[in-house]
């Protein structure tokens, strides 16, 4: 399993429409083959700050989530929507300790 975590700053004045662009995400993206889970959060002391948090089967999948037509519209929207690019980190995950 992979996790990606990705973390930015909206631009103040385009925050409805990222939040509306977030939540369009959300649907197709968990409908995709190989998504566990697709969440994205933003921060209760500041409005502009958000988080996605995914996970996928395989860093495979994740790959081809990034080539849907869904995703490929996002990215591009958030290149105006966002004061700079994301932190996009992707993690690795065999398995959860303790099991």
């Amino acid at each position: 399993m992979v996790v990606l975590v990705a973390r930015g700053v909206i631009n103040t004045d385009r925050r409805a429409e990222a939040y509306e662009a977030f939540h369009a995400m959300l649907a197709p993206s968990r409908a995709e083959p190989g998504c566990i889970s697709y969440e994205y959060f933003t921060d209760v002391d500041d409005p502009d700050r958000f988080v996605f948090v995914e996970e996928w089967e395989s860093y495979e999948i994740l790959q081809a989530h990034f080539e849907t037509p869904h995703f490929v519209d996002f990215a591009a929207r958030c290149e105006t929507m966002l004061t700079d690019a994301p932190d996009i980190r992707i993690y690795d995950v065999r398995g959860m300790l303790g099991d």
